[in-house]
C-alpha cells in the first residue's frame, strides 16, 4: 500500500482509497498512519498496476447478520448519501429484498465495473438491473448504496450469504 503517510517509503502516489460519504470525495487510505486499520463493512478502491497482484486479508471472520454504519442523506439530495460499503462475509451476498433488512436505504447497489472502457457502475435493485452484476456481491467486494432519510439502517441476513442460499 502506497501513499503519503506516516510509515510510507516517501510521497508516493496512492494505491487505497476511501469514499468520504459526508463530503462525496474519494480519500487516499490510509490517510496519517501506516497503522490505520481496514474497518469491516466499508468499502474501499484499489488502484493495483499490476492485475497479477494477490492481496491477502486476515482477522476476524464475520458471523451472523451484520448491520452497517451508514451516513444519513437529511436532505435527500441525489447527490448526497452515497455509501462505499463491503461485503463482510466470506462468500457472496445475494442482494434481494429476502436479504435484506432497511429503511431510508435506496433498494439497489452499485458495482463498478472497470472492466468496461473507462469505467461504469452496474445496478441490482434486488430484482432487476443489469444482468452483468445481476445482484450476486463477491466477498470482499465494495458496493455503494444511497440513503435517503435521516436514519438510515441497512443489515444484511447471515441467509444473504451465498454458502446459505440455494443455487
Amino acid at each position: 500500500i502506497t501513499g503519503n503517510f506516516t510509515g510510507s517509503a516517501g510521497n508516493q502516489t496512492p494505491s487505497v482509497f476511501r469514499y468520504d460519504d459526508a463530503e462525496g470525495a474519494w480519500k487516499a487510505f490510509p490517510s496519517v498512519s501506516n497503522t490505520e486499520t481496514f474497518d469491516t463493512g466499508k468499502g474501499y478502491a484499489f488502484g493495483l498496476p499490476d492485475s497479477n497482484i494477490k492481496l491477502t486479508a486476515t482477522g476476524t471472520v464475520h458471523l451472523g447478520d451484520f448491520s452497517f454504519e451508514l451516513t444519513p442523506n437529511a436532505s435527500k439530495d441525489p447527490a448526497k448519501g452515497w455509501n462505499l460499503i463491503g461485503n463482510p462475509f466470506t462468500s457472496p451476498v445475494v442482494w434481494s429484498a429476502e436479504g435484506l433488512s432497511s429503511t431510508g436505504v435506496s433498494s439497489a447497489a452499485y458495482v463498478f465495473d472497470s472492466s468496461y472502457p473507462g469505467g461504469r457502475y452496474l445496478v441490482w435493485d434486488g430484482e432487476t438491473g443489469d444482468d452483468e452484476f445481476g445482484g450476486l456481491i463477491p466477498q470482499g467486494q465494495g458496493f455503494f448504496v444511497r440513503t435517503i432519510a435521516d436514519d438510515p439502517v441497512l443489515k444484511i441476513k447471515r441467509t444473504a450469504a451465498r454458502d446459505t442460499v440455494s443455487s
